[in-house]
């Protein structure tokens, strides 16, 4: 397997109009639902640098993008995506990249 993405999401289309005392729950859901969608599995792991990165202004105050690194991992039968934190310095001209295996052969 070892399938590797790299995906930019815009958490405040997610939280924009939901209240603000919801608004980190609300792009953790988001992420979660976006991953689900790109690599189109149930299971979705989200590494720690997430959560970190997500909620590292409070609740109501979430940053507007994030730079994901979403790997395919598991046999054929139980697939599940993890989720890493990229740190950027600007989100402009990025798109979601598809990588060869984790392993380095394509």
């Amino acid at each position: 397997m070892g399938l590797i993405y790299e995906h930019t999401i815009r958490l405040n289309k997610a939280v924009r109009g939901k209240p603000s005392k919801k608004a980190a729950p609300i792009a953790i859901r988001a992420i979660r639902a976006q991953v689900e969608k790109l690599a189109k599995v149930d299971d979705v792991r989200l590494d720690p640098s997430v959560n970190v990165f997500v909620w590292s202004r409070g609740i109501r105050h979430v940053p507007r993008r994030i730079r994901l690194e979403v790997r395919l991992e598991g046999d054929d039968e139980h697939k599940f995506a993890y989720v890493i934190n990229k740190d950027v310095e600007n989100f402009k001209h990025l798109t979601t990249e598809k990588k060869g295996d984790a392993d380095g052969s394509e």
